[in-house]
């Protein structure tokens, strides 16, 4: 892939591309993150397995394509994601502007 298309992409588990469609806030879910992406709750990211692997690009960016850098910015299981569903999700949905969404879990 043409590494400026590359820089500019956002990659998602289904669970969290979920929550960012209903909330249109991009914070992942520890669980995608642990069981998808390598992502490790008590130490962070693994920066010698992008390396091994040939994302370097993933942690020369803070991983902001897949996540984020610190735990603050990673959500538990259930946790709100940003302000609750956006205009347009509720609106599809029939459902209130703001409505709690809870971060997810994988399916597995």
């Amino acid at each position: 892939m043409d590494p400026d298309k590359f820089s500019r992409c956002q990659f998602f588990d289904l669970p969290d591309w979920l929550t960012y469609q209903a909330t249109k806030d991009d914070t992942r879910s520890v669980c995608s993150l642990t069981c998808k992406c390598s992502y490790i709750p008590t130490s962070g990211w693994q920066e010698d397995f992008f390396q091994q692997i040939g994302l370097q690009e993933l942690y020369e960016r803070e991983y902001a394509q897949i996540g984020a850098k610190t735990t603050r910015e990673i959500l538990v299981a259930g946790m709100p994601v940003g302000k609750g569903l956006s205009k347009s999700a509720a609106k599809e949905l029939g459902l209130v502007e703001g409505t709690a969404v809870g971060s997810a879990l994988i399916d597995a």
